[in-house]
């Protein structure tokens, strides 16, 4: 309904007017709703940047700025997609645990790899080498050191190695 000189009026649909010589009266009708549609649906002119919801800025924010709104709605929307995530890698890990490997632990992989190689650890030791290092080993043989104390020598209590002018002596 409108109002107007003659009091309220009931605003008729185009359909309802019959058969309209160019739809002229139809667009004089319509006009009006448009224009105030229009008004309602234009979105108000977006900030290039808003806080994180959350920090101190966005707190300090008064509650009718549009960029609060922003930020909680972007946390919103981000908080939604975590969610739709966890439950799409839950239902791959129940349904298709190949594919939830494959796809949680490519991270994982190219992290360990990145690591392997920053640390400089990637070579590996072959079997030939790992069986050498495991064969037993001749006893260290002590031997006394010009500028160095006496060595106790292991198993003989009392007993000390020492150098002494370019020899060793028990």
């Amino acid at each position: 309904m409108t109002d107007n000189e003659n009091g309220p009026q009931m605003l008729e649909s185009p359909r309802d007017r019959g058969n309209l010589a160019g739809g002229e009266a139809a667009d004089t009708v319509a006009q009006p709703r448009r224009g105030w549609t229009a008004r309602r649906l234009e979105s108000p002119p977006v900030p290039d940047s808003w806080p994180t919801y959350g920090t101190p800025e966005w707190y300090a924010l008064d509650t009718r700025d549009p960029r609060k709104r922003l930020a909680l709605f972007e946390a919103a929307e981000s908080w939604r997609l975590h969610q739709l995530r966890q439950a799409e890698d839950d239902w791959l890990l129940d349904n298709d645990p190949d594919e939830w490997n494959r796809r949680n632990l490519e991270d994982f992989r190219a992290a360990a790899a990145s690591t392997v190689r920053r640390l400089n650890i990637a070579r590996e030791r072959t079997r030939a080498e790992l069986d050498a290092a495991a064969k037993p080993r001749p006893p260290h043989q002590l031997q006394a050191t010009p500028g160095w104390p006496a060595i106790r020598v292991p198993g003989q209590p009392d007993k000390h190695l020492t150098y002494k002018e370019g020899r060793q002596a028990a």
